[in-house]
């Protein structure tokens, strides 16, 4: 992370608990010319091998 050049922000969209947490989005936003779309593409990355791996414990 390079918080120079990338900042996350979350939203929550639910303010009644316990759902408050499991209704974010986020915002990538790049500084300096940086782009976004390279972060996110590996967060997606790295999300869909973590959710491929859960898939392939509970075989």
């Amino acid at each position: 992370m390079d918080p120079g050049n990338i900042s996350i922000g979350a939203h929550s969209h639910d303010e009644q608990e316990p759902y408050r947490l499991l209704n974010l989005t986020f915002t990538l936003t790049g500084k300096n010319n940086t782009d976004p779309d390279r972060l996110a593409g590996v967060i997606e990355e790295v999300l869909a091998e973590y959710f491929d791996s859960l898939i392939k414990k509970k075989i």
